[in-house]
């Protein structure tokens, strides 16, 4: 390697730069999708081979792209958004950097076909490694066709870390969603191999929309948020009722002036709004549409564009919080006063920059004064979550759900390698409705889910029948646990098989296991002592966190000073 200073080759740099905008299918999707809208098109057609790894082609009706600019429109810096930077402040647009088209065809191969409106014939263009290898005239229709193929051919460092179809697939969706949801009068269609994923008519209420993209469920438990306006910055969106929640933040989507965004300050001012409304480690679903000045805030923070800084930080965060509250207070069978909305909202301001301390929960204590035979004693239930026992060696103070939750892994991991889960078949199927994300994650997942004791099969484009599931859960338990595990959307897929499997184990041990604050009798508390003891790492329950804790005698001897 050469230590003296050279500028790279333009090839080089166009790849290193393509890998701050384009890191797998979706990105590609993403971009192809922006300018769409862009164009102004009422139509896109989306068709994803092998989850967008094979092959990507989008075609809409927009306006598409005089002849003579075509080759400009793979030239890095080349757009039709902007002319100066102060534009930059008045944006109206997705894109305005004039790098995605260049960062496409320098990974892969594209051929694009385009006519405007009024033209007698249209542009094909094809380029490979960033280099125009033909173009012609030819007969086609208003708009564009842009087809991606031979991903990262010329950049197989990049393309060996790219993941299975299904994978990808899913991670094209749910851009495919994000952006879906921030636009009501274009239709957009998503194939795979000639099979419809996902139709999206145009001119839907958003109820309907919603209810397409997030799935049916979602939607029923979705409240629309009155409308909050201060000067030109206005909010308007849906937020989920308290009764639905989800494991991680993926149902929180953001739009600033229709552009999917991710912002710490609205994700702040939304979770705040719910404190003391969700259990702690739960999130709510949200459709946050903020209408901001564009001169008020800066869209070119990232390559992606997916982040924004406002100028007035806190007039956002308090229309948020404002929004959510008083949306919250009238779904509520008894309206807050607004005196108090008020006062909530100025007690959310106060606490913008200061970390909230949650009061500790004082413990209970219960005392069992019964033996057992075995060489330890039950001698109380701490708080109704830790029991403590007195052994030969001192004193052992076990968490119940940890423990019970290592006893659950070690016996599913048991059966699950001899082939045998629990299951039980249910009498009438419960029906689970699906977006067409999860509907994609749900049938990649199902013969892991197989193999844990579920039968699932299809029942109509949206829907999917359970027909037996593990028999740890409880009927009303099976639905929850389901949507628990498509919570984590695409984070399945990098997985191996057999850590994937691991993973819904744990997950499963934790839903059946005993849950803290539940009083137990003497024969369950000592039970679960002894089966604790047989497990094969009794010391920790599966995520890693201790089960007991122990005291010896000569521990105590040293807490007493009596050595």
């Amino acid at each position: 390697m050469s230590h003296r200073i050279q500028v790279l080759p333009p090839e080089v740099a166009a790849q290193i730069a393509a890998g701050e905008v384009i890191e797998r299918p979706a990105s590609i999707v993403k971009e192809l999708l922006e300018n769409a809208l862009d164009a102004g098109a009422t139509y896109i057609k989306i068709d994803l081979k092998e989850g967008g790894k094979e092959e990507i082609t989008v075609i809409d009706n927009g306006l598409g792209i005089p002849g003579p600019d075509v080759p400009l429109a793979f030239c890095r810096f080349a757009t039709s958004k902007i002319l100066s930077f102060d534009d930059l402040y008045k944006l109206s647009s997705f894109g305005f950097r004039g790098e995605a088209l260049p960062s496409i065809a320098s990974v892969a191969r594209v051929e694009m076909v385009t006519r405007p409106a009024g033209a007698a014939t249209g542009t094909k263009i094809v380029l490979e490694g960033g280099k125009v290898i033909e173009t012609e005239e030819v007969g086609c229709p208003v708009g564009t066709l842009v087809k991606v193929s031979h991903l990262f051919d010329q950049v197989p460092a990049r393309k060996k870390f790219l993941k299975s179809p299904a994978a990808e697939q899913g991670q094209c969706l749910e851009i495919i969603t994000k952006l879906a949801l921030g636009t009501d009068q274009v239709k957009i269609e998503v194939l795979t191999h000639g099979k419809t994923l996902l139709s999206v008519p145009a001119g839907l209420r958003e109820e309907e929309r919603i209810a397409i993209l997030l799935g049916r469920e979602t939607a029923k438990q979705l409240i629309p948020i009155r409308m909050v306006t201060e000067g030109p910055y206005r909010l308007k969106g849906f937020i989920s009722h308290p009764t639905l929640a989800k494991t991680n933040s993926r149902g929180i989507f953001c739009f600033v002036n229709g552009r999917p965004v991710r912002d710490p300050i609205v994700n702040h001012a939304l979770l705040t709004s719910y404190k003391n409304i969700l259990p702690p480690g739960k999130y709510p679903v949200a459709i946050i549409d903020l209408t901001i000045p564009p001169e008020e805030m800066d869209v070119n923070v990232h390559p992606t564009k997916m982040e924004v800084r406002f100028s007035s930080p806190q007039k956002v965060y308090g229309l948020v919080i404002e929004g959510i509250i008083q949306s919250l207070s009238y779904s509520s069978p008894t309206p807050t006063p607004r005196e108090e909305i008020r006062d909530r909202v100025e007690e959310a301001m106060e606490r913008y920059y200061e970390k909230a301390i949650r009061p500790s929960r004082p413990f209970g204590f219960s005392i069992v004064e019964e033996k057992t035979s075995d060489n330890f004693a039950f001698l109380s239930q701490l708080g109704g979550t830790y029991l403590l026992f007195a052994t030969e060696e001192g004193l052992v103070i076990l968490d119940q759900h940890a423990a019970h939750e290592r006893i659950l892994f070690d016996r599913f991991q048991e059966k699950e390698e001899r082939g045998n889960p629990p299951s039980q078949a249910l009498l009438v199927p419960l029906l689970i409705s699906l977006s067409p994300t999860e509907y994609s994650s749900l049938t990649y997942l199902l013969p892991d889910l197989t193999q844990l004791g579920f039968i699932l099969e299809p029942f109509g484009p949206e829907e999917m029948a359970i027909k037996s599931a593990p028999a740890t859960l409880k009927t009303e338990e099976i639905v929850p646990f389901l949507r628990e595990i498509l919570a984590e959307g695409n984070g399945w897929a990098p997985l191996p098989t057999g850590e994937r499997r691991t993973k819904l184990i744990m997950m499963l041990a934790c839903k059946g296991a005993i849950t803290a604050h539940r009083a137990l009798s003497l024969d369950e508390a000592s039970q679960l002592f002894r089966e604790l003891k047989k497990t094969s790492k009794p010391a920790t329950c599966p995520h890693g966190r201790p089960t007991f804790v122990k005291i010896t005698f000569q521990d105590l001897e040293r807490m007493f000073k009596r050595r």
